[in-house]
C-alpha cells in the first residue's frame, strides 16, 4: 500500500500508480473532477489504459488494473451516481483534543495490535474461501462479488446471517440520497413528481417544465442543462438512483423520443440469506470455524446496526443559491485551481 497521495494530473498517472500499488489512498480531497470520477469507476471494477510505448511509432503500452481506492475528505466527495453506486461511505467521528495521540505513541500502540489485526484479517479470508460457494443471495447489488465475499465471511466474523448486506444496503440508501441531492436535474424531477403519478413528453418539453421548479440562479449556472439532449443524458445518469427512490424513467426507442416518468415501487436490494445460514440448525459449523478468533475482539469492523440517517428528502431546490450551483461544477479535463493549491499544501 502506497503512502497517501494527492490527486493525479491525468488518467495515465492514475494507472501508473495503480500498477505499482495494491491499494490507492488519496487524502485531503475537496472535489473530484468528472474525468477522475470516471477513471475511479473503471479502476474499481477493472479497466485498462493504452498509450504509445516510448521510442516507438507503432507499439502500444497497456496498463490494466483493478484496485480498491480510499478517498478522504471533509466534504461530500462522491456525488456522481456511477461512482456512488460502487462506494461505501463512512462518516468518522471527530477526535476530541483530549483523545489525540502523538504519532510516536500511535504507531507504538499500532505495532502492538498489528499481529491481532493481521490474524483477524487472515481468519476473515479463510472464512471467505471456506463459505464462498455456499452463499446464496436473494438479489445482488452493483458490487455483486464484493457482497458475496463479505457475506461468506459472516460466520467467522461472528456476524448474524445477512447482517452485512443489511448494513451495506442502508449505507447505499444514504449514498443515493446524497447523490440525488447534489444533482439539480434529479432534485427538479423529484419536485415535479411530488404531486403526480406520471409525466410524459419529449426532452424539450421536460426541460421547459423543470425550469419552473428551479431558481433563476440555478437556471443561469453552468450546471443546469441548456439543451434537450444534455438534459436527456443527465436524466439517464440519474435514472438508476431515481428508481431507488420510487421514480421510474423510461426512454422511448421510437422516433418521437418520448420520456415517461412515473411513480414506481422504489425497492432496492433488501433480503439476503446464505445457504450456510439456512443449514445452521441441521449442520452446525465445523469446530475449526468455531475455534476461530472473533474479530469483534479486535474492534476491526463497524457495528452493522448503525446506519446513517437519510437527509431530508423534501428539501426544496429553491433553497439552493448561486454558490451551491457553482460548487457542484467540476472541470472535465484537468484539476481545478483549488486542487492545484491543495496539492501544493500537501
Amino acid at each position: 500500500m502506497a503512502p497517501l497521495r494527492s490527486v493525479p494530473k491525468e488518467v495515465r498517472d492514475l494507472m501508473i500508480a495503480a500498477n505499482n500499488s495494491w491499494c490507492l489512498t488519496f487524502d485531503n480531497l475537496s472535489t473530484l473532477p468528472d474525468w477522475l470520477t470516471d477513471a475511479f469507476c473503471r479502476l474499481s471494477t477493472g479497466g485498462g489504459f493504452g498509450t504509445r510505448e516510448l521510442y516507438t511509432d507503432a507499439e502500444e503500452c497497456l496498463f490494466e488494473s483493478m484496485r480498491p481506492i480510499v478517498l478522504n475528505g471533509i466534504t461530500s466527495l462522491i456525488t456522481k451516481q456511477d461512482l456512488a453506486d460502487r462506494a461505501v461511505i463512512i462518516d468518522l467521528p471527530q477526535i476530541e483534543d483530549e483523545d489525540r495521540l502523538p504519532e510516536k505513541t500511535f504507531w507504538r500502540e499500532f505495532e502492538k495490535a498489528r499481529p491481532r489485526i493481521l490474524g483477524g484479517l487472515f481468519d476473515a479470508v479463510v472464512g471467505c474461501l471456506a463459505n464462498h460457494d455456499q452463499v446464496r443471495l436473494d438479489a445482488l447489488p452493483r458490487m455483486a462479488d464484493f457482497a458475496v465475499w463479505v457475506t461468506a465471511a459472516e460466520p467467522v466474523l461472528g456476524w448474524p446471517s445477512g447482517s452485512f448486506l443489511e448494513a451495506y444496503t442502508g449505507n447505499r440508501g444514504a449514498v443515493v440520497e446524497q447523490s440525488l441531492e447534489a444533482d439539480q436535474v434529479a432534485v427538479a424531477v423529484r419536485l415535479l413528481m411530488a404531486e403526480r403519478d406520471s409525466w410524459e413528453g419529449n426532452a424539450s418539453v421536460l426541460l421547459e417544465t423543470l425550469e419552473a421548479f428551479i431558481p433563476e440562479s440555478t437556471k443561469r449556472s453552468k450546471v443546469w442543462p441548456k439543451a434537450a439532449h444534455v438534459l436527456s443524458n443527465r436524466l439517464k445518469r440519474a435514472s438508476t438512483f431515481l428508481r431507488k427512490v420510487g421514480l421510474e424513467v423510461e426512454f422511448s426507442k421510437s422516433g418521437d423520443r418520448k420520456i415517461t416518468i412515473r411513480q414506481g415501487s422504489g425497492k432496492s436490494v433488501q433480503s439476503v440469506h446464505s445457504a450456510q445460514g439456512q443449514e445452521e440448525s441441521d449442520n452446525p459449523p465445523d469446530a475449526s470455524v468455531d475455534a476461530s478468533p472473533n474479530l469483534d475482539a479486535y474492534d476491526t469492523h463497524p457495528d452493522a446496526s448503525q446506519k446513517e440517517a437519510p437527509r431530508d428528502k423534501d428539501r426544496k431546490i429553491g433553497e439552493m443559491d448561486a454558490k451551491d450551483a457553482s460548487d457542484a461544477e467540476f472541470p472535465t479535463n484537468s484539476i481545478s485551481a483549488e486542487d492545484d493549491l491543495l496539492e501544493g499544501e500537501i
